[in-house]
């Protein structure tokens, strides 16, 4: 039983804030949170479905954009533009519209310095 210092009142079990005066006596512990609480907080996420996230309606835009971008900027920052392959590699288990971004980003960044690179060679 907890007891209220504001107002004078136990509490009843499993009651951490005060029905009269509204105090907040203490924070429930992980131990003592009811199950569907705790599965929010601990719930298994569903891997990401790289179709959708690959084909957002903004993937081609970015990745003609990118690659333009790539293409006329300076020497160094193309190699910047390389570090947006990292996402590519790492696991995600949550659908977002900015990995789909960054994903047309660095594949386009990456044509970008394909075509500024190999295309010379291959055509000349």
């Amino acid at each position: 039983m907890e007891f209220c210092y504001r107002c004078g009142r136990y509490l009843k079990e499993h009651e951490y804030q005060c029905p009269e005066c509204g105090n907040i006596v203490r924070q429930p512990t992980a131990d003592e949170l009811p199950p569907e609480i705790l599965n929010m907080y601990n719930a298994r996420a569903e891997p990401v479905d790289l179709k959708k996230v690959l084909f957002d309606k903004y993937f081609f835009l970015l990745l003609a954009l990118s690659s333009l971008i790539t293409f006329s900027v300076t020497y160094y920052w193309r190699f910047t533009f390389l570090f947006f392959f990292i996402p590519l590699f790492l696991p995600s288990r949550r659908p977002s519209i900015a990995l789909g971004l960054l994903m047309g980003v660095c594949l386009g960044s990456c044509l970008g310095l394909l075509v500024k690179y190999m295309a010379p060679g291959i055509i000349g």
